[in-house]
């Protein structure tokens, strides 16, 4: 479909918003590789990334994009766990997550329907290079990325995952909400962060995410390196900068890395197939690379 031409009726064809709420939004190249695709294959769609100040008005964002007819919207941090009260349905594969990562409006109410694909693309990415059943993974942060990302993997038949949280009360929730996702013998439990952290013996995967790191402080989260399984797995969701301080010190000590782009890449091209757009994922990737550089690997 030609965007710019008419059917021959003289109307130029509808084009459909799909934003991406959240604060911050700038460092995050999602809706350059939304556009690039929905443009190359003619789709009538136009991404948008929209930085909302306060948690509270979420529920005017949702209701305003049902209004107006918009697509859907994605939500990034940190409102994940803030936009499930003003969905009007999760979908079953995400009950029971307590965090939402995309927006749907469907059938004639235009119903808000949530879903959370975090965890599936992060998963995907990981795969790639290491194999999720029997490992044992340590998480870095209590939020919304937390949740949706430890769920997948608890569902996928990781043997453990231990919450790192600086307030040990945020990180219980969390660690009591994977216990259902579980296979059997799965292990779920809360590890305080007070000082430099030591990495608990045997774990293969630590998967930072919190926004340490991100565009633009790109500060360093405190870790005692030396505690570091050399044979473990590194994994940051952070999407700007592709490459982290954290990814930077794990490379540089020989260990397998998954960054926030390699996740983005899986999602929008799920999402793009959602909305009618079958694209290559190595074309989705390849692009990814030209905008945020190439991945870290070992």
């Amino acid at each position: 479909m030609k965007l710019d031409q008419t059917d021959g009726s003289g109307l130029f064809p509808l084009v459909r918003i799909l934003p991406m709420v959240g604060n911050p939004v700038e460092e995050n190249p999602i809706d350059l590789l939304f556009n690039r695709f929905f443009e190359q294959e003619g789709a009538p769609y136009r991404f948008l990334k929209i930085r909302v100040e306060r948690a509270e008005d979420l529920g005017v964002c949702v209701e305003g994009a049902r209004k107006m007819g918009f697509a859907g919207f994605a939500i990034t941090v940190p409102y994940k766990m803030a936009i499930v009260p003003h969905c009007d349905e999760i979908l079953e594969s995400s009950q029971g997550v307590g965090a939402v990562n995309f927006i749907t409006f469907e059938g004639p109410e235009r119903r808000a329907v949530g879903r959370n694909t975090d965890g599936v693309a992060i998963c995907n990415s990981i795969r790639q290079q290491m194999e999720i059943a029997g490992r044992r993974f340590l998480i870095l942060g209590a939020g919304g990325a937390a949740r949706g990302i430890g769920a997948e993997i608890a569902r996928q038949g990781a043997a453990s995952i231990t919450i790192v949280a600086r307030d040990v009360s945020k990180g219980q929730p969390v660690a009591e909400a994977l216990r259902r996702f579980g296979t059997a013998g799965f292990a779920a439990d809360v590890l305080p962060w007070n000082g430099p952290l030591q990495i608990p013996d045997g774990t293969d995967i630590v998967l930072n995410a919190t926004s340490v790191g991100a565009f633009p402080d790109e500060g360093t989260l405190d870790l005692d390196w030396s505690t570091l399984n050399k044979a473990a797995m590194a994994v940051d969701v952070i999407t700007g900068p592709r490459t982290t301080p954290f990814l930077r010190q794990a490379h540089a000590l020989g260990l397998l890395t998954v960054d926030g782009v390699d996740m983005l890449v899986d999602i929008v091209h799920v999402a793009l197939a959602g909305f009618g757009v079958t694209v290559p994922r190595e074309a989705i990737e390849a692009y990814a690379c030209e905008l945020s550089g190439p991945p870290l690997r070992r």
